[in-house]
């Protein structure tokens, strides 16, 4: 069972999809109708999934956990919007993918530029 559950980690094709899944059980469970809210469960959903997924070291968070806390973190909650975006039916997958990977490029580009200057010292 707990090895399916993982599965869903491996893409951001899985992560929407579980979100779509646990989506339709709440909404069907709480007999919630408001788009507004529908949404709103989407976009936390997602981000909650995110977090899970790099506290249990699941999936594509795997090399998230490689890097520093705080990129590590701020991949994780991009990730997570990025699957809030395409399961509320905003962007698709690719797109997405594209921007996710622009930002975490832009973010490599400013972690490096606060590394300390690798000096020698003679």
């Amino acid at each position: 069972m707990m090895e399916n559950f993982a599965e869903y980690f491996a893409s951001l094709t899985g992560l929407v999809a579980l979100n779509v899944l646990i989506m339709n059980w709440v909404l069907t469970f709480f007999k919630i109708k408001k788009n507004w809210l529908k949404q709103l469960l989407t976009w936390v959903l997602s981000i909650g999934e995110a977090v899970v997924g790099f506290i249990f070291s699941l999936g594509l968070f795997v090399e998230f956990t490689a890097l520093p806390l705080w990129e590590g973190w701020t991949f994780t909650i991009l990730t997570g919007l990025g699957v809030g975006l395409i399961a509320n039916g905003i962007y698709d997958i690719p797109a997405v993918r594209q921007l996710l990977d622009a930002i975490i490029a832009l973010i490599k580009i400013i972690a490096d530029l606060f590394k300390k200057d690798k000096v020698e010292v003679k």
